[in-house]
């Protein structure tokens, strides 16, 4: 079926942490994503850069540098869910648009059609309510084409090897990566915004399973690509905050995922990867016996992600707020 002369409304919304003095190859990353952004040659969209309160700036530089793009500020910082909520609902108030893209701070978009393809592929399933395309590492692996399914280890397909034709299908699958995120707009209506129980990270995921259950389908339009530098805020955050900032955060977001969405027995074969990956790392995707490291801090770690399997179904059964499970 092909697209009516007359493109849907879109509204690109970017959550900005930080992004005008967290640089790539001498440039702050927002001015790789905003730049690269002027070659997209869909005409119906809207930007909005929504802003965690970064101390930085930002909302100057981009004034100053990109001057058409419109901003939200989101105040106190409330992470990545509650920034990207407040950007979503700024967009659906003004626009009213038929889909909204999240798009990560730290994404590079190298295809003028990207928005096209990605619009295409979601009017072409009107069941579809979430839309996604491959995602590479600035070198040009692939870091993710999709996940086509979900358990105790879930895993992007493709992920860190060669690119390869067999990835650039348009097709179903059970979950897309959050750095490049459209969202139509009736599904945000049936299942609402994103979780706010997770800080950052899994929460693409769990948006998905929550599509998935409301038979909504997942979309990967593997006939686009964007290039994404992968953790680049989560990176200047660790910076100053230490390098093992993330661990517990990200351990209780994988518990609160599991007991929400996962099967008793998966539960269990979580926690036991939890307990497990506290202690042993795996440094290259096939896994051996000479792959297997022993990870620093190991009491600290463990002691951690126990908790986190406690923290995690407190917080699945709303016994403790966001702000006690995450300290923050």
């Amino acid at each position: 079926m092909p697209m009516e002369t007359k493109e849907p409304r879109v509204v690109i919304v970017v959550p900005n942490y930080n992004g005008a003095t967290n640089f790539y190859n001498s440039r702050p990353i927002l001015w790789h994503l905003l730049n690269s952004l002027k070659g997209t040659n869909y005409k119906n969209y809207k930007l909005v850069l929504s802003d965690d309160s970064s101390p930085d700036e930002s909302i100057r530089y981009v004034k100053s540098k990109f001057s058409g793009t419109e901003m939200v500020i989101n105040r106190p910082n409330g992470g990545y869910t509650i920034n990207a909520n407040k950007g979503i609902k700024y967009a659906i108030r003004k626009y009213d648009p038929v889909y909204i893209v999240l798009l990560n701070s730290d994404i590079i978009i190298k295809d003028r059609s990207w928005l096209k393809k990605m619009v295409q592929a979601a009017e072409d399933e009107p069941t579809s309510g979430v839309i996604g395309c491959k995602i590479l590492y600035p070198d040009g692996r692939l870091q993710s084409a999709g996940t086509t399914s979900v358990g105790i280890i879930t895993r992007s397909r493709g992920w860190n090897t060669n690119d390869a034709d067999k990835y650039n299908e348009i097709e179903e699958v059970k979950a897309v990566a959050g750095a490049v995120f459209m969202i139509r707009k009736k599904a945000i209506e049936k299942i609402g915004l994103l979780d706010e129980n997770f800080f950052m990270g899994s929460d693409d995921l769990e948006y998905c399973l929550r599509a998935d259950k409301a038979h909504l389908k997942v979309i990967y339009a593997g006939n686009t690509s964007a290039i994404h530098l992968e953790g680049y805020t989560a990176k200047a955050v660790s910076s100053k905050k230490g390098k093992d900032y993330w661990f517990p955060i990200f351990q209780t977001n994988n518990m609160y995922l599991a007991f929400k969405h996962l099967s008793k027995v998966k539960v269990i074969g979580t926690i036991f990867i939890i307990l497990l990956s506290s202690v042993i790392g795996i440094s290259n995707r096939k896994m051996s016996l000479q792959s297997i490291r022993f990870k620093d801090r190991v009491l600290w770690r463990f002691y951690v992600s126990l908790k986190s399997i406690f923290v995690g179904y407190n917080l699945y059964k709303g016994r403790i707020t966001r702000k006690q499970a995450y300290g923050l």
